[in-house]
């Protein structure tokens, strides 16, 4: 594995109230999607392509997410 391609690994991202809040208004069926897509866009940079009120919501958070990534990274 060659190390100096390798980018530093994210370990933590800023995870807001109004996400959580947001999330518990949403369908069950719908929170896991919205979870582990808020993850692995934190942690991975891994976009996701969600539907509807998830990818409304997943948009939202996905900004606040990269604008704290350009104070803190």
């Amino acid at each position: 594995m060659n190390f100096k391609k390798q980018k530093k690994r994210k370990t933590k991202f800023i995870f807001y109230r109004t996400f959580f809040e947001s999330i518990e208004k949403m369908p069950k069926e719908n929170q896991l999607e919205l979870y582990s897509a808020i993850t692995h866009y934190a942690l991975n940079g891994e976009d996701t392509n969600l539907k509807d009120s998830s990818g409304a919501v997943f948009n939202l958070i996905k900004a606040k997410i990269d604008e704290n990534n350009k104070k803190l990274f």
